[in-house]
């Protein structure tokens, strides 16, 4: 009998181990999955005509689309009806917009993440370097810096490099050729209106996304929370544990 009592203390010492560390473990892993607050976010653009003081807003785009099959048609003005900022035309150049509360709404929210249109009014055509442009230090890019789990603030851009499809997307949208998929090439981006004799006259607009999750964009980590497993489904499998333990050590206690 006394053999079979220090065997249910050693059983129940082990158990009192077993479930110490897995707690640590769960504890462990729900804090690195941490948060991440965006310090500040910039989207620069890079103006390659003469336009001259033309605003240009920024909308968050309000659904998923896809660089080789957005139309002028297919987008249909599907952005918020408020911009998040605005920039002015200025005879070439970056030209840039601080979108930081965007940017941590769309790391809190991944799933949200569609990007931008810039707009403009029916005025003088202004033109930008697409992701694909030959130039590849001016093309559009998102400099940012977070803060993860309370640690150093880092600091990235995020801008497509070489020929790499991928972090950035980005499609110039017509309304006189509504048809027309304009994206995936290293034609101009175009805001305001625009006249091709050939083919019309219209406004231009442009749509940019970047992917804040890519590994090459974001070092070898992602801006979004990383997965880990569930606190409540490690307290579920400890409690389970421990009644087990517990049903044991009456089962044995009471054959004594």
């Amino acid at each position: 009998m006394n053999l079979a009592k220090r065997t249910v203390t050693v059983g129940m010492a082990g158990l009192g181990a077993m479930i110490l560390i897995l707690a640590t473990a769960v504890m462990s892993a729900a804090a690195q999955s941490g948060t991440t607050q965006i310090t500040s976010a910039v989207l620069s653009v890079y103006q390659t005509n003469d336009s001259t003081g033309e605003t240009v807003s920024v909308y968050p785009i309000s659904k998923t689309w896809a660089e080789n099959s957005l139309t002028w048609n297919t987008f249909a003005n599907s952005y918020w009806p408020t911009a998040i900022g605005s920039f002015v035309t200025d005879g070439g150049g970056w030209r840039s917009v601080t979108i930081t509360a965007q940017v941590q709404t769309w790391v809190d929210n991944p799933a949200q993440n569609f990007g931008v249109a810039l707009v403009q009014g029916p005025t003088q055509v202004t033109s930008y370097l697409s992701s694909e442009s030959a130039d590849i230090a001016h093309r559009p890019k998102l400099d940012m810096c977070y803060i993860r789990n309370g640690g150093a603030e880092t600091c990235v851009t995020i801008q497509r490099p070489g020929d790499a499809q991928g972090n950035v997307a980005d499609v110039d949208l017509w309304e006189a050729n509504p048809d027309d998929e304009n994206g995936g090439a290293a034609d101009p981006l175009f805001t305001g209106q625009f006249t091709n004799a050939p083919f019309g006259s219209g406004l231009k607009i442009a749509t940019l996304r970047f992917d804040l999750s890519t590994p090459t964009a974001i070092t070898l980590q992602s801006l979004s929370a990383h997965a880990a497993p569930a606190p409540g489904v490690g307290l579920l499998f400890i409690g389970t544990v421990g009644l087990i333990g517990l049903v044991i050590w009456r089962k044995r206690n009471s054959s004594n």
